[in-house]
């Protein structure tokens, strides 16, 4: 008798061992999910009574389906599923969802001079990595024929800029945040204008500027310097004459790339700053 009833309570033991192991195991598809921006997939379980989703641990009120939808804003979250087969509840192992992250599109300039002669300059403009896909270059707001690849040489005037994807994601084209503005003019031999202008020696200073720009002037001109500033776009936005020692007052100007043009009596010099 005593054998029996060791036996019995033996038996009674295991019972809750065996209730504790589902005889379904529950797992989610796809395993591994990282997902572009603005991009959507969908985790599934396979067919069972009842489901409930949980994400980093937390129940989803309501989110009771055989699948669930995530976003790119759920990258960095584990999501699971609860599921209920013949009233017996098993927990399927968390998935990660995660994300792809890209910084903005970064224009590279090589070959850019404060003065742009036609037929004699060459500027190019280079759209650096990860941006190597459904790339388009545009000139004046309006699409360049055949401009598709990373890389443009610009020999005339305009606003231009670019936009692409990353090829791991190609459907998030990202355009450039600035426009890039740039003015050849003509130069050379009875043009009046050179490549370095009239002088030795000129520099802009400080540049970038906030509110005063001064110029450093060789050889100096023996009376007030008639200097205009103009934008991209060949608009004059002020004019004046020039005392190197007051500089030239900014404050009026909006922030961005222009052009400072010096003239004497001969020549005329075009040097390029920036206003922040």
């Amino acid at each position: 008798m005593k054998r029996v009833a060791i036996f019995l309570i033996t038996a009674i033991g295991f019972i809750p061992m065996l209730r504790a192991q589902c005889p379904h195991n529950p797992t989610i598809t796809p395993a591994n999910v990282i997902l572009c921006p603005g991009a959507s997939d969908t985790l599934r379980t396979q067919v069972y009574d009842a489901y409930q989703w949980f994400r980093d641990g937390q129940i989803l009120p309501g989110d009771t389906l055989q699948y669930r939808v995530v976003g790119s804003a759920d990258a960095g979250s584990q999501f699971s599923v609860r599921a209920r087969l013949n009233g017996c509840d098993e927990l399927a192992p968390p998935v990660l969802v995660d994300g792809w992250l890209f910084l903005p599109p970064v224009v590279q300039t090589v070959g850019l001079r404060d003065t742009l002669c036609l037929g004699r300059d060459t500027l190019t403009l280079i759209l650096r990595p990860p941006y190597t896909t459904s790339i388009q270059w545009t000139l004046n707001g309006q699409p360049i024929p055949g401009a598709n690849n990373d890389t443009l040489l610009v020999t005339q005037s305009g606003d231009y800029c670019v936009s692409g994807a990353p090829e791991i994601c190609p459907g998030f084209v990202q355009t450039l945040g600035v426009i890039l503005s740039y003015t050849f003019i003509q130069c050379g031999q009875g043009t009046g204008i050179e490549q370095h202008g009239h002088f030795d020696h000129v520099i802009l200073y400080p540049n970038p500027s906030k509110d005063r720009l001064y110029v450093d002037l060789r050889p100096s001109s023996e009376g007030p310097l008639p200097w205009r500033i103009f934008d991209g776009r060949g608009r004059t936005i002020s004019s004046g004459l020039l005392d190197q020692g007051e500089g030239i007052d900014l404050q009026p100007l909006s922030t961005g790339t222009y052009f400072l043009e010096l003239s004497s009596s001969k020549r005329v010099s075009r040097h390029r700053f920036v206003k922040w």
